[in-house]
């Protein structure tokens, strides 16, 4: 049975959120005819909404969890970071500890939506390497707070802050101050996360990543030889409707999709891995966290756009 009042310790967490930050960008408008120019609809815009994405949604899920919340990134030095910190600050998450550079601009995904419907989505961003400048800014804001937090999420869309290099050292640091990292992956080659303590891809990236690591002649037949490959304690794999699997040394467990109807998934992944990572850090078991964060994804689902699941909605549910 668990334990709903040890959710309340969600106040008393602080989690460290370190990744891809970006901006998304919402044009909302109507459709009421067809472009004369070409087969394309005329969008008469209404308004736009900012929101922080990335690594800066599954902050603000953090924050709307109860929880506090250090989050590192990096922005570019444009209009696009201006709406960026001022959205995120809106949400109640402090961005001074993010990295601000001139090299790159400030990854944008831009949607648009018409009668609830996205008809297009357009990106904006740069995806190189870490400049030797940015590594170390970046490292400066990680040894800055890490002494504060009790649990480090790494929130990885390959957009380049997640190098190779920093990750390795990030996840070295954290174990030697007894922190568990939770990894949202990205790409197929995962022994960058070697020694994490849980990763949360989607079926489709785990599939891939799987075979990836059976092609280069590692002895890996099943789901659990990945996990000592990896030195990693689990893996919570997302299975869109069909819900979700947790891979452990010890046993798998399926849990059914907790959404009643899937409107959108736009940042569910950010939902399930703020959600793991505070139960986690308020000591709730693997399998309670995941039947937690099962639940805060089937919430977010049914919502439009990127969201949030606010604590009092999740303990609601989690009581009926």
């Amino acid at each position: 049975m668990l334990d709903l009042s040890k959710i309340q310790d969600f106040k008393n967490r602080k989690i460290m959120v370190f990744g891809d930050v970006m901006l998304d960008e919402y044009l909302i408008g109507d459709v009421e005819r067809i472009s004369p120019e070409a087969p394309v609809p005329v969008v008469k815009l209404k308004e736009i909404n900012f929101v922080p994405g990335g690594a800066g949604n599954v902050a603000t899920n953090i924050k709307s969890l109860g929880g506090e919340v250090c989050l590192i990134g990096l922005i570019g030095d444009d209009e696009g970071s201006i709406n960026f910190t001022n959205s995120l600050n809106q949400l109640g998450v402090s961005s001074d500890l993010i990295v601000t550079s001139r090299d790159r601009p400030t990854i944008k995904k831009t949607r648009i939506i018409a009668h609830q419907q996205q008809i297009c989505r357009y990106d904006r961003e740069l995806t190189n390497n870490l400049t030797q400048n940015e590594f170390d800014l970046l490292w400066e804001k990680i040894t800055k707070v890490i002494d504060e937090v009790d649990l480090i999420v790494i929130s990885d869309y390959a957009k380049g802050v997640v190098s190779d290099e920093i990750c390795a050292r990030l996840i070295t640091k954290a174990k030697k101050h007894g922190l568990r990292i939770i990894v949202d992956p990205k790409g197929k080659n995962y022994r960058k996360y070697f020694g994490a303590t849980v990763l949360t891809p989607n079926e489709k990236e785990f599939r891939d990543a799987f075979s990836f690591h059976q092609d280069r002649g590692v002895e890996i037949i099943e789901k659990k030889d990945l996990l000592r490959f990896l030195n990693i304690k689990g893996m919570l794999i997302t299975r869109g409707e069909k819900g979700m699997l947790l891979v452990t040394s010890e046993y798998e467990y399926q849990l059914d999709t907790q959404a009643r109807n899937v409107y959108d998934v736009t940042g569910a992944g950010d939902t399930v891995i703020s959600t793991l990572g505070l139960s986690i850090a308020s000591q709730f078991s693997y399998k309670e966290a995941t039947g937690i964060a099962n639940v805060a994804a089937g919430l977010v689902v049914e919502k439009s756009g990127t969201s949030r699941v606010d604590l009092k909605a999740l303990i609601n549910k989690l009581e009926t």
